[in-house]
């Protein structure tokens, strides 16, 4: 189960450095603004949960596996057309890379 105290605070931590906002005038900013850091943190919190739920071997085969296939992305010769897997790959590697230190394993 998922903590909520801890959610909101993740969202509130991603409020204030996202927009960096102080607490001075929340009109400014919007519901909108907090919303979306409160999906972040809650998708952030389903990642960590489903990382957790792998082994630690499962996660090294992955990252490698994501590596090897930026590498071989950059050097296709349809580029032009991968190039949006590519930056998919390279942003689903750097979120792994992320929770995996949330974790307290580096890479």
């Amino acid at each position: 189960m998922f903590d909520k105290s801890e959610i909101m605070k993740a969202a509130w931590h991603l409020m204030r450095k996202r927009y960096s906002f102080n607490g001075a005038n929340f009109k400014s900013i919007g519901f909108g603004c907090l919303g979306w850091c409160i999906r972040e943190a809650w998708r952030q919190a389903r990642a960590a949960a489903r990382f957790a739920m792998r082994s630690v071997a499962e996660v090294i085969v992955q990252i490698e596996s994501l590596k090897s296939e930026i590498e071989r992305a950059t050097y296709r010769a349809d580029y032009g057309s991968y190039g949006s897997r590519h930056s998919l790959l390279k942003d689903e590697l750097f979120e792994l890379k992320e929770v995996a230190a949330r974790a307290g394993l580096s890479f």
